[in-house]
């Protein structure tokens, strides 16, 4: 694939656009839009601004093999409240006990990363919402389906999965788990995300915050306007 015919310039100009398709749910009073940090988090912007919605955060975190480090064993997710937890099958007693050692250390980085996304945001309540859980992409699928599970654990009244692009495969497992898919590209050769984007820099912390800060001040700018006298 050469750089013309990369669909996505970096992940801003990919929400950018998935905030148009998304935007039959603009209207609606109760979406929440909620980005897979940390790369999610620029498309998910996008879409907020593009939806007038609150932005949040959920965390995921892969318990991965520490022999085969592109092995997934399972996937932590949490906002805060609570962990869902998700095991890959594991038949053999060494993949078993290799997840709950790296259980205990992705543990740790989510629920540092949780402190420093939320600490001084608070959470947006999910009950009775309509959910739209947005990512850069979906490759493997594991940490989607471990972040969609968690999000119904909170009572919404519909999650919707959106991203730039996906695997195929994995997106029709998804697809079986979502109240409703929208994926602008789903191309018949796939090797990982990272190749339909020209810019696909690594996105800090701090780059993190600056963006959820901004997403609230507009959101709150918005919907909380002085009443004229």
């Amino acid at each position: 694939m050469t750089r013309s015919m990369i669909p996505f310039r970096n992940r801003s100009a990919a929400g950018k656009l998935l905030g148009e398709a998304l935007h039959p749910l603009r209207d609606l009073e109760d979406v929440v839009v909620l980005a897979l940090p940390r790369g999610g988090v620029p498309v998910a912007y996008e879409v907020a601004s593009a939806l007038s919605a609150p932005l949040d955060v959920i965390v995921v975190r892969k318990v991965r093999h520490p022999d085969q480090h592109q092995r997934a064993l399972g996937a932590l997710a949490g906002r805060g409240e609570g962990v869902f937890e998700h095991r890959e099958e594991q038949a053999d007693p060494v993949s078993k006990q290799a997840f709950d050692a790296g259980r205990l250390k992705e543990m740790e980085e989510l629920e540092r990363l949780v402190t420093s996304y939320q600490s001084k945001r608070g959470r947006v309540s999910l009950e009775e919402k309509l959910v739209i859980i947005v990512d850069d992409g979906i490759a493997t699928g594991a940490t989607m389906l471990a972040a969609l599970r968690a999000v119904r654990r909170e009572g919404p009244r519909g999650v919707v999965v959106a991203v730039p692009v996906a695997a195929g495969e994995s997106l029709d497992i998804i697809d079986a788990c979502a109240d409703q898919v929208t994926c602008l590209h789903r191309p018949k050769h796939f090797v990982a995300v990272s190749q339909f984007y020209i810019d696909y820099s690594q996105i800090p912390d701090v780059e993190v915050r600056r963006l959820l800060d901004s997403a609230r001040r507009s959101y709150h700018a918005a919907h909380h306007q002085p009443s004229s006298s």
